[in-house]
């Protein structure tokens, strides 16, 4: 099914967030609180609202989660505000209202998965400039391990708050244009799960060069009046969410991997270290796995 490419920056169908300086980041922050008891049915302007239980009134969601840029300052294009030209704004100023309290509070560890990938990423960096610099020591080799499931979700919970409440159809269907269709939702809430050949692809070109810097980007990719794919640079990495229920090859030159990623730094004629985003459990902590000595 070809894929056509984005069109219309007016839509807000591209979006990016750069870091505008470096410091000391540390591990990223987040907190989770408790549900609110005020609980209503559905509450007008939040995505999630087709799973009631709405309550605390609407809130200010980040449309980009705050812990991948924690207390910084980042430059962002693509919103109604700055179409063509990048702004710079603090990341706690980057919200919209768009979902309720309630359920913004239970996507909470969305963020925090987000935030510990996005972590692993700057560590892998981290440990091949220093490893660089050290090549005749026996280091131990590494492993990052991320949680694939949160953070498809996550990519998923993004994409909806770029996309809630805009000019293209969320999905396959013929539902209307910028509400987010029942089963998006309860997948996003881990309450159900993406048809086969839907979800979470890693993208590659042959030789390609990765710049791993502090960078995220949301490119909607339209098929007609309908957003099907939503494309993401997340720290450096390419990353590909397909809404429609098939396999995907390729897309604009980039070979697919469905639910795989696997990246490797080599450092000399071994391999130091990589990052796997593992799907293989529904909970997995991210940390660093040693092998050998």
């Amino acid at each position: 099914m070809p894929l056509l490419p984005p069109t219309d920056r007016d839509l807000n169908k591209e979006f990016e967030v750069i870091r505008s300086r470096k410091r000391n980041l540390g591990q990223p922050a987040y907190t989770c609180l408790s549900m609110q008891n005020d609980s209503h049915d559905a509450v007008e302007g939040c995505w999630a609202a087709p799973l009631g239980n709405c309550g605390g009134g609407i809130s200010h969601e980040h449309l980009v989660s705050e812990c991948l840029f924690k207390d910084q300052s980042v430059f962002v294009q693509g919103l109604d505000w700055c179409l063509n030209k990048p702004k710079q704004v603090r990341i706690e100023k980057l919200t919209g209202k768009i979902l309720c309290k309630n359920h913004n509070t239970a996507l909470c560890k969305l963020d925090a998965a987000a935030g510990l990938g996005f972590e692993a990423i700057r560590n892998a960096v981290k440990m091949n400039e220093d490893r660089a610099k050290m090549l005749y020591i026996n280091w131990a080799h590494q492993q990052f391990i991320i949680d694939g499931r949160n953070l498809e979700r996550w990519f998923l919970k993004t994409l909806l708050n770029f996309s809630f409440n805009r000019k293209l159809i969320i999905g396959p269907g013929n539902h209307s244009a910028g509400t987010v269709p029942e089963k998006l939702v309860r997948i996003a809430f881990g309450l159900d799960n993406f048809e086969e050949g839907a979800g979470l692809y890693t993208a590659f070109r042959p030789r390609e060069t990765f710049i791993l810097e502090d960078r995220f980007r949301f490119t909607a990719k339209a098929q007609g009046p309908n957003l099907v794919v939503g494309g993401f640079i997340f720290r450096g990495f390419r990353f590909f969410l397909n809404l429609l229920p098939q396999r995907l090859e390729m897309i604009e030159g980039s070979n697919l991997f469905y639910r795989r990623a696997n990246f490797a730094w080599l450092i000399g004629n071994r391999e130091s270290h990589r990052i796997i985003i593992d799907w293989s459990a529904s909970k997995i902590h991210p940390y660093v796995r040693r092998h050998g000595a």
